[in-house]
């Protein structure tokens, strides 16, 4: 009999530890929650000081589509300096929107500014990038469908709101934009026709433009360096170049 309660209790204690051990070993079963679905919204977190204590919870600040007013959100870029932050849509639609870091730490939206409503020509922006500048103003680049670069210089004005000081649009490419970056007063554009074109981010002057590959080949890919550039492709080739048109590495060299 005491050799019967001796496995009986051994048996509780077995199944209570598995019981306890259960959700540990397969979480996703045990803690589960629905989520509502997010639709053409854009959500911002604070994970800076994250690090310093763990558990920290992030701010979470969102904007629905109304707010964004584009019926599809197709790219988004954020600043070297993580104080503005911009979205472009279909139809040609962005806006800007800036951050400023509260008594806390946590990151705010203070303001934004819309820097293109939608296009009567429906072209989407297909690409975007934002660079800050030490004389407090921020260069924002978007490539669109239509192989056009629209170009913005934004500051705050004396009010402490964002405002658009300086812009220009010019047809860089047969194709569409497919990537951009900024490095040196310039904006590298790469489109679906394999073209790369380099252009000055004041005037919007280009400034060289090559054949990076094959006209049937997107340029997916780019970033830049003093002279050198870097190119990736839809079919998986990365080539070097400088801004002489030097091929300096084939792929596969």
């Amino acid at each position: 009999m005491a050799s019967f309660s001796i496995l009986l209790l051994l048996l509780t204690f077995i199944l209570v530890l598995l019981l306890l051990l259960l959700p540990l070993l397969f979480p996703s079963r045990f803690f589960s929650a629905q989520i509502p679905p997010l639709s053409r919204c854009i959500y911002m977190k604070d994970y800076r000081h994250a690090s310093q204590q763990h558990k920290i919870e992030t701010g979470l600040s969102g904007f629905s589509k109304e707010e964004l007013a584009v019926e599809r959100v197709t790219c988004v870029a954020l600043s070297d300096d993580l104080e503005i932050f911009a979205a472009g849509g279909s139809c040609g639609s962005l806006r800007v929107w800036r951050i400023e870091e509260g008594e806390g730490g946590e990151a705010s939206v203070a303001d934004h500014v819309e820097l293109a409503g939608e296009q009567e020509d429906e072209s989407d922006i297909l690409c975007l990038r934002c660079q800050s500048c030490a004389d407090r103003f921020w260069w924002i680049s978007a490539g669109d469908s239509l192989g056009r670069v629209h170009t913005w210089r934004v500051e705050v004005d004396g009010a402490g709101r964002l405002a658009v000081v300086h812009q220009w649009k010019e047809q860089t490419h047969e194709g569409a934009v497919l990537s951009m970056h900024l490095y040196a007063g310039t904006a590298v554009s790469g489109s679906s026709t394999g073209t790369v074109a380099v252009a000055s981010l004041e005037t919007g002057g280009l400034l060289a433009s090559f054949q990076a590959f094959d006209s049937s080949v997107g340029v997916t890919a780019l970033t830049a360096r003093r002279k050198i550039i870097v190119s990736g492709s839809s079919e998986g080739d990365v080539v070097l170049w400088d801004f002489s048109n030097k091929i300096l590495t084939l792929p596969g060299s």
